[in-house]
């Protein structure tokens, strides 16, 4: 009772009189007004800073893919761990590892003491990974952890786990929080005080006013409060115009933050896309065409590694300024104001769109084209602009862009098809010698262009010594310890990296490359293997690939025999492997080449066994002594009965052929456990050892074979 007879006084003395009820309506409105105006900021600015969480998980997801497939794939996991270090420095990054489908971490950016190689992980969020095939997200109070799938068109390759720590994106939150806070309590501590002002002399003018301040606190900021009563009311209204005029600033800002590239000033991806997708919109009510075009720089990773980022970014920012000047020339340009209102500069003519989209990738929309020529003119203006150097603080440097072109509709009517064939198109001019541009064509004509130039880079790979000797360790099943090798190639591109047989070899085969390359790398092994015995202390076998190209060469033979003799090779520890196909050929100088060579001792292995059709009576006839089971047979064997059961009966014939049987593709122990019990000699494969240089093979033998003596002369446990 008491309670409400009190708020009921304080109420009618808060509104007594004319001006104390003005003066508490107009402070309702203003405080409606500034809680609205603080609430719309402080729901940008938390979005702004959940976007630049995702910006960054993209980015390096991104980052990770690119970086993970590739290293995966060449098998160099060492590398991928230094580079998994060096982003784990980040001190937003609280973690980054990549584990294969059976949950084997690969490779890990920790470098914490303990972490080992090959480590089974219970990795839930990996897991589902590895069956869904998607990128899996999950938070917990400190970290974002993210499972990103890596894949080689349908090839699965593993699961990259990194974690974002959220530390900082927590304090952001708690500013953004506080800065609101502390600015609506100053501004309820201001309307407070103008409200006794406004109290005094209230009557004139205030409905405009109010009118007014409703407009403003639903959103229209675009006006301004005239009033000329010469009293404080005035005053208020420039203060609220002065007010206006702040947010106004403030959401320009934001929205500049938003959309626009901190290093060039150029629109970022977001604002592409959204542009992008309302100007295909436009074309499709107009019918009119327009370009994608897409560009990067070439070989901008060695800037980076040689002269170091800072100056990669000049050059970045120094190529954004060259591509706005490009299109200035002659096209309208749309100026970043948003995505759905760009500013344009001219009113006639084909109109330019120029944004980053991040590293050194750079895309350009050209929309209102006459005809498809004005694209490619803009391109061949972009790629000639560029013969005049970059002064990067003192460093002259020369540069080139791949351009790559896709037109809507004809190449695709999403913006996701026309980046992705717009991106394909860019590749196609890299393969095409670089500092060029292509339109997107998918024909066989740009396949073509990029099997020329493979052709090329192989023939100058033989004379410049580029190729180099790998070894795949090969252990006896029982007792498991190394017994040889079997001899790789790799290639060591001078732009591309350690690049696997996979790359190259199908076209050196067409430009009947194969024999060149075989001797280069058959005396490559010869000449590595032949200090084994005294390195090693005990004999071990070489293993080679033989093409078919070089097998029909009718001095084949000739030329082995007189590289074991210049090496001093022993013959008996020499094999050759040949494929299924190959050893199948009904040829009286493959019979030939494959006697002479097994009379001087040396051994043959069919290769791939068990892919093929093979003919049982020619392999007895031409005395080949090891059969090896292709790696497709073992990736059944743990689960699938009939694959189990198809390899077992192979043994089971080898055995009665008294023929050597080397598995290939060894993953799992499981694997290793069933040849063990159904009588393999032989096997090879990553579970056992990955492919390593060839120089460093010796050192490795000799810490397999010390380890395994320790094993042996240890004492028992108790």
């Amino acid at each position: 009772m008491f309670f409400r007879e009190w708020s009921a006084n304080a109420f009618k003395a808060l509104t007594f009189g004319l001006g104390r009820r003005l003066a508490l309506v107009f402070g309702l409105l203003l405080s409606s007004f500034v809680a609205t105006a603080i609430l719309t900021n402080l729901h940008l600015q938390l979005e702004l800073i959940e976007r630049r969480l995702d910006n960054r998980i993209e980015h390096l997801g991104k980052l990770l893919f690119d970086v993970t497939a590739s290293y995966l794939y060449e098998l160099r996991l060492s590398d991928l761990e230094l580079i998994y270090e060096d982003l784990q420095r980040q001190p937003d990054i609280d973690y980054v590892y990549v584990v294969d489908q059976d949950s084997m971490k690969l490779a890990s950016g920790s470098i914490e003491v303990g972490e080992t190689f090959l480590h089974i992980l219970e990795d839930a969020l990996a897991d589902e990974v590895t069956k869904t095939g998607e990128h899996l997200r999950e938070s917990d109070e400190n970290t974002e952890h993210i499972g990103l799938p890596v894949k080689l068109g349908t090839e699965f390759l593993g699961t990259v786990r990194f974690g974002i720590a959220l530390d900082s994106y927590h304090q952001d939150l708690r500013s953004v929080w506080i800065r609101n806070l502390v600015a609506g309590m100053a501004f309820v501590v201001v309307g407070v005080f103008l409200s006794i002002l406004v109290a005094r002399r209230l009557t004139r003018s205030l409905d405009d006013f109010i009118a007014m301040t409703d407009r403003a606190s639903h959103g229209e900021l675009d006006q301004s409060i005239e009033l000329q009563t010469n009293d404080e009311l005035e005053h208020l209204a420039s203060s609220f115009n002065t007010m206006l005029e702040g947010l106004r600033r403030s959401m320009s800002e934001i929205q500049q933050l938003a959309y626009q590239d901190k290093l060039t000033s150029l629109p970022n991806r977001a604002w592409f896309q959204e542009f992008l997708k309302r100007t295909i919109a436009d074309a499709v009510r107009s019918g009119e065409s327009v370009a994608l075009v897409f560009l990067d720089l070439d070989r901008f990773k060695h800037v980076n590694d040689t002269l170091g980022h800072h100056v990669g970014d000049q050059l970045l920012a120094a190529f954004a300024r060259r591509l706005q000047a490009c299109i200035r020339q002659s096209d309208a340009v749309a100026v970043m104001r948003s995505p759905s209102d760009p500013e344009i500069t001219h009113e006639e003519g084909p109109r330019s769109a120029v944004a980053r989209l991040g590293g050194d990738e750079f895309t350009i929309v050209l929309s209102h084209l006459s005809k498809s020529e004005d694209v490619a003119i803009v391109a061949e203006r972009i790629v000639a602009s560029l013969v005049e150097p970059f002064d990067l603080g003192g460093e002259v440097f020369l540069a080139s862009t791949s351009i790559g072109i896709a037109m809507f509709p004809a190449d695709g009517d999403t913006p996701e098809e026309l980046l992705k064939h717009a991106d394909a198109a860019m590749y196609q001019a890299k393969q095409a010698g670089r500092n060029t541009y292509c339109f997107f064509d998918a024909n066989i004509a740009q396949i073509a262009i990029r099997r020329v130039t493979l052709e090329r880079e192989i023939r100058r790979a033989i004379e410049e010594e580029e190729f180099k000797l790998y070894l795949q360790p090969q252990f006896s099943v029982v007792p498991c310890h190394v017994v040889g090798a079997e001899a790789l190639i790799r290639w060591q591109h001078p732009v591309e990296g350690l690049l696997t047989p996979d790359r190259f070899m199908d076209v050196a085969g067409e430009a009947k490359l194969m024999s060149k390359i075989g001797r280069v790398m058959v005396r490559a092994a010869l000449r590595a293997a032949v200090d084994w015995p005294l390195v090693c202390n005990r004999p071990l076998r070489l293993a080679v690939n033989i093409s078919v190209e070089e097998l029909e060469a009718e001095d084949f033979s000739d030329w082995i025999l007189e590289q074991i003799r210049e090496t001093g090779f022993d013959p008996h520890a020499f094999e050759i492997e040949v494929t299924e196909g190959t050893a199948m050929l009904d040829s009286d100088s493959v019979e030939t080449q494959v006697k002479a060579l097994r009379a001087a001792g040396v051994r043959f292995a069919v290769d791939d066994f068990g892919v093929g059709y093979s003919n049982l009576a020619r392999l007895k006839r031409l005395a080949f002594q090891t059969l090896k089971i292709d790696q497709s047979l073992m990736h059944g064997v743990g689960f699938d009965r009939d694959t189990e059961i198809l390899v077992a009966s192979i043994l089971s014939m080898a055995g009665s052929l008294d023929l050597d049987v080397v598995a290939e593709g060894i993953e799992t122990e499981e694997q290793l456990a069933f040849l063990q019990r159904n009588g393999c000699s032989y096997a090879q494969g990553y579970f056992l050892s990955r492919p390593m240089p060839q120089e460093a093979f010796p050192d490795w033998v000799r810490s397999v074979d010390a380890a395994a003596f320790e094993a042996s002369t240890a004492p028992a446990a108790s």
